[in-house]
């Protein structure tokens, strides 16, 4: 409710108010400008009251299409003469434009009478206590047909600082649409913001990118500056405290720059861009307005107020800087920041130099900030898109070297594996020939001979012609008596080496049996061929010339014994069989001399 005083208006009063010139209106008429048609006084003292105003001196008009004080320590009188040019009876509305103004001190003279009615308005005073139940500070004024009337409006602030005023006249109803029309857009507005922060909050919960948090942060701060700047908070949130309406309209104006800040640094990745000096100005930067914004809570509005002006463009100026030098070194996201960033600070300095009177009130400077964010918000928004393309492409990338690598790895693993396998086998062949081969000999020892022939006959009847042959050296014994172990070692590998050299198939397989006895195991499709293969053995042997002087010979001979079977056998041949017979063969050939062959087929 408005607090209404009512006195009398004195014999001063009623002079001075035969100097204001009259100013017709009709109430069918669109929205006067009242700006033109005022009058204005500064009051440096802050101490005249109504009679004082009256009789001082020094009025001047106003200009342009808002009243701009800037800031001043001052008090500031305005006044009006208004005539009701309609036979009607008329509801006039006085708005001074927006909700930010400390104190608005209504002085309404009506022409013939004695009284002052008196109107207190203001954002320093709860919303209840405000002329009118709308967000704007206006004065409702009840004129009578053709009446005239005397307006005189004391302005002051809490500290000095003044916002711009376009004062404007509306009838009721005139009034009551433009709130509407402002109430539209605002709503617009804010869903805009508010579908946009939520959708990039949801958004940094899936993705943790900090740059879309930092982005959701600069959204939520914008919608909570916006709201307070037009008085949404101020009339349903918190109507009965209108000093902390005030601060928290500095504090999230100073947050917004400093979560805008904090924006730069992830979505531009000026960690990776910058030396150290210019990203501690950009922190500092960022502390600053997060500075302002606690400062605002504790009352000195103006002096808040001119800090986060300037924390705010230092702010936004060194980051559109930077961000400008990585666009022109085609740093993708920066264009993004440039034209989104560029669109919003330009908002936002009309907005500041119409604060600061140093432009006229229009359009642009009053809706500069929301305009600016729009399209600030939306750019930014395709450029987070885009991010997030070229990391869904980054990370494919990455992925496919990854995996490129890991086959590179794997084909580098599966060739040592093959080579360590490789080696391993090579190593079991050694292991398994040292533990087939006679040490001393190369041929193989009596182990493998055992083995070997229980896999050839112990298992199926033979089916295929066999010869073993059993040859021992002539009179060994005494070899070694005469000339030694070491020299007898010596023959055994030359005679091993002179019988191997002679066998040509692979079936042919030489073994040691035991000290200078050898088993040949071989194929021979006659008896012939079989005697003539150990002939030619033989023979071999005594070609080395080995001397032994203890043979009659005088040179190394050997004596064999082969056991021959030519046709396929009725049940499986032992190993004990097969040894035995050629042994006996091998006695025979002894008996018989020494250095030959005896063979008996059996």
């Amino acid at each position: 409710m408005a607090r209404l005083a009512i006195g009398l208006a004195g014999l001063v009063g009623l002079a001075g108010a035969q100097a204001l010139e009259a100013l017709p209106w009709q109430p069918q008429a669109s929205a006067l400008n009242l700006v033109p048609q005022a009058e204005w006084l500064e009051d440096r003292s802050t101490r005249l009251d109504l009679n004082g105003a009256r009789a001082a001196g020094g009025w001047q008009y106003g200009r342009g299409n808002a009243l701009a004080f800037g800031y001043k320590p001052s008090a500031f009188w305005v006044r009006w003469r208004i005539t009701n040019t309609s036979p009607q009876p008329a509801d006039a509305v006085i708005d001074l434009g927006h909700p930010r103004h400390d104190h608005a001190h209504w002085h309404v003279l009506r022409l013939g009478g004695s009284r002052v009615e008196q109107v207190h308005g203001g954002d320093r005073l709860p919303f209840a206590q405000q002329p009118l139940p709308q967000r704007h500070i206006a004065l409702p004024l009840q004129l009578a047909p053709r009446e005239t009337v005397e307006v005189w409006l004391r302005l002051s602030t809490h500290d000095g600082l003044f916002e711009p005023l376009p004062i404007t006249l509306h009838s009721r109803s005139s009034f009551d649409a433009a709130m509407v029309r402002e109430d539209t857009l605002l709503t617009l507005f804010h869903g805009s913001v508010l579908a946009l922060g939520l959708f990039h909050l949801l958004l940094f919960g899936v993705t943790r990118q900090k740059a879309i948090g930092h982005y959701a942060h600069c959204a939520g701060w914008l919608l909570l500056w916006s709201l307070t700047s037009h008085g949404k908070v101020w009339q349903h949130v918190w109507p009965g405290a209108p000093d902390f309406n005030n601060g928290f309209l500095t504090l999230t104006s100073s947050a917004a720059f400093a979560a805008m800040g904090l924006f730069a640094l992830s979505y531009l990745r000026l960690r990776d861009h910058l030396i150290r000096p210019w990203l501690m100005a950009v922190q500092v930067l960022v502390a600053l307005n997060v500075g302002a914004a606690l400062l605002a809570l504790t009352g000195y509005h103006a002096l808040t107020v001119m800090l986060g002006w300037v924390t705010s463009l230092l702010l936004s100026s060194l980051t559109l800087a930077l961000a400008t030098r990585l666009a022109l070194h085609g740093h993708r996201p920066a264009r993004f920041y440039v034209a989104a960033f560029a669109l919003l600070c330009l908002g936002a300095l009309g907005y500041f130099a119409q604060v600061t009177a140093l432009v006229p009130i229009n359009g642009f400077s009053t809706w500069g900030i929301e305009i600016g964010a729009t399209f600030a918000m939306l750019l930014l928004a395709l450029g987070l898109s885009d991010m997030l393309d070229a990391l869904g492409l980054e990370k494919v990338a990455v992925e496919r070297r990854a995996r490129l690598a890991q086959q590179a790895l794997v084909g580098k693993l599966e060739a040592q594996l093959k080579e360590r396998a490789q080696a391993l086998d090579a190593a079991n062949r050694r292991l398994y020939e040292v533990s087939v081969t006679d040490e001393l000999t190369g041929a193989f020892n009596r182990r493998h001979f055992n083995d070997f022939c229980a896999q050839l006959l112990d298992y199926a009847p033979r089916q295929e012609p066999l010869a073993f042959c059993i040859f021992d050296l002539d009179h060994f014994k005494a070899f070694n008596d005469l000339l030694g172990q070491a020299a007898g070692d010596q023959v055994l590998r030359a005679v091993s080496g002179a019988v191997r050299a002679e066998l040509r198939r692979s079936g042919d397989l030489l073994f040691r049996l035991g000290g200078e006895e050898f088993g040949l195991l071989f194929t021979a499709t006659t008896k012939e061929g079989a005697r003539q293969f150990v002939e030619r053995l033989r023979h071999a042997i005594r070609q080395l010339h080995i001397t032994h002087p203890g043979s009659p010979t005088g040179i190394v001979t050997a004596s064999f014994g082969v056991a021959w079977w030519g046709q396929p056998l009725g049940s499986p041949l032992s190993r004990e069989q097969l040894y035995a017979q050629a042994d006996a063969q091998l006695h025979g050939a002894k008996k018989a001399g020494r250095d030959q062959v005896s063979l008996l087929p059996v």
